[in-house]
């Protein structure tokens, strides 16, 4: 059983400032719920008993946002000396808690689960005998929010490659990972990256993926949370589009079309005409 996380991501995101007004990005609402708040409600019912949260700004009111929680899992803020990349922050986090693999999630992004809850998913598929890294990687057909190029590729084993230059990947990261414990004992310094800890992973032959099989979204653009929140059923109806500005003179030519004779509407079409005329 894994019963311990790192909750990462807390830091400014200046992609998600126009959803935030100001940082942090993981206490931006969807559904009313704070981006922290689905990452350790989700853990919490993994059992997942201790995180620890590394954050270097905004620590006061990630600290204060959790102490309000009065939920489980118990939440340990980490205050980093100085600003981490990811890699760096897992690194940083890891020397606290001890020996034994642990689940990696980001705050600033949202899964809902399938039939079976995306965590426990990764659990039943985990081995760490031939693995350091399973991700869990979201369909890019069903990727809310992330119009990008995808970021992974899955084998039918389920091992993973991330996309190399020029590809467009079938696959997106979706926030959630396990990691093996001890994997990131030599990794050091402040801007080691995520991806550094997955591309050794695949270098080895030890980075694998669970395809997600539920909803998942990364709101980091202006206007998307209102497109997820509309995907998840949050609100009933979707803001209503923006008439086309050519709708009126479509529909006076569908109105002369409508007025002809029919053996002139045969002889028009016969002839390839474009519709709406103009």
């Amino acid at each position: 059983m894994i019963d311990k996380a790192i909750l990462h991501g807390l830091g400014l995101a200046p992609g998600m400032r126009p959803l935030t007004g100001t940082p942090p990005a993981c206490l931006a609402t969807l559904g009313a719920i704070a981006l922290i708040d689905h990452a350790l409600d989700r853990l919490a019912a993994q059992g997942v008993a201790r995180v620890v949260a590394p954050c270097h700004h905004a620590r006061a009111a990630i600290a204060a946002h959790v102490a309000a929680r009065g939920a489980a899992p118990g939440v340990e803020v980490l205050v980093s000396p100085e600003p981490l990349a990811d890699g760096a922050e897992l690194a940083f986090a890891a020397r606290h808690l001890g020996d034994g693999d642990f689940f990696a999630v980001r705050a600033d992004m949202a899964w809902f689960d399938g039939y079976v809850p995306a965590l426990a998913r990764m659990v039943r598929e985990w081995d760490p005998a031939r693995m350091d890294v399973l991700l869990l990687a979201q369909p890019m057909s069903r990727a809310i929010g992330d119009q990008g190029a995808g970021e992974l590729f899955l084998e039918p084993s389920g091992a993973a490659r991330r996309r190399r230059d020029g590809e467009v990947a079938t696959h997106a990261f979706a926030g959630a990972a396990v990691l093996r414990g001890g994997a990131l004992a030599a990794e050091t310094g402040p801007g080691l990256g995520f991806l550094t800890l997955v591309d050794a992973a695949e270098a080895a032959g030890r980075l694998f993926a669970v395809s997600h099989d539920g909803v998942w979204c990364r709101p980091d653009r202006e206007g998307s949370v209102d497109l997820v929140e509309v995907e998840i059923g949050y609100r009933a109806v979707a803001p209503a589009p923006e008439p086309s500005p050519f709708a009126a003179r479509d529909a006076a030519a569908m109105d002369r079309l409508a007025a002809m004779p029919s053996r002139l509407r045969r002889r028009i079409r016969g002839r390839g005409a474009r519709w709406p005329l103009s």
